[in-house]
């Protein structure tokens, strides 16, 4: 079955093109050898808890409690606004 990813609050395919970083390898790769994605693509990377320090703000976003916006330098990360 393919993975698709879905934004949470609308319901709207946001990926449905998603590869698995579920290696060692494959996640510590990433997508450091691409340029990007191109839209419908994504990459979800298997036991991303082993990449952050557990802090507060990491469990909070774990719980679901804050929005995390990823994205490149550049791709208008800062013009988002949440209500």
């Amino acid at each position: 079955m393919p993975l698709v990813a879905r934004n949470l609050d609308t319901g709207a395919v946001v990926a449905d093109r998603i590869a698995v970083a579920d290696t060692h390898a494959t996640r510590a790769v990433g997508l450091l050898s691409r340029d990007g994605l191109e839209p419908g693509e994504g990459l979800w990377i298997r036991d991303l808890a082993s990449y952050y320090i557990p802090t507060d703000a990491y469990k909070r976003a774990l719980r679901g409690e804050v929005r995390m916006v990823i994205g490149r330098k550049g791709s208008g990360k800062s013009a988002l606004f949440f209500k």
